[in-house]
């Protein structure tokens, strides 16, 4: 599954692939959320995405990312 996210407040824009074997808690959690978020940063855990100013937030571990490219960086190993 592939989702692009757009960040209104801080990070870039955030195009990612989840791996076949993530957990179906975590594709629904993506699935459910808009493309227009409040931010996207990358951790050392993971890629965290921030969908509301009041914080409501999910860490997507790395292990579960099998795709990433964000706007303005390179593509990190993990090409779509």
């Amino acid at each position: 599954m592939e989702k692009v996210f757009y960040p209104t407040k801080y990070g870039a824009q955030s195009r990612f692939k989840l791996a076949k074997n993530t957990p179906p808690q975590i594709v629904n959690w993506v699935k459910a959320q808009p493309k227009v978020v409040y931010g996207v940063e990358r951790k050392v855990d993971g890629l965290e995405i921030v969908v509301s100013k009041q914080g409501r937030r999910k860490l997507i571990p790395w292990c579960w990312i099998a795709g990433l490219r964000q706007a303005g960086y390179s593509n990190y190993e993990l090409p779509l």
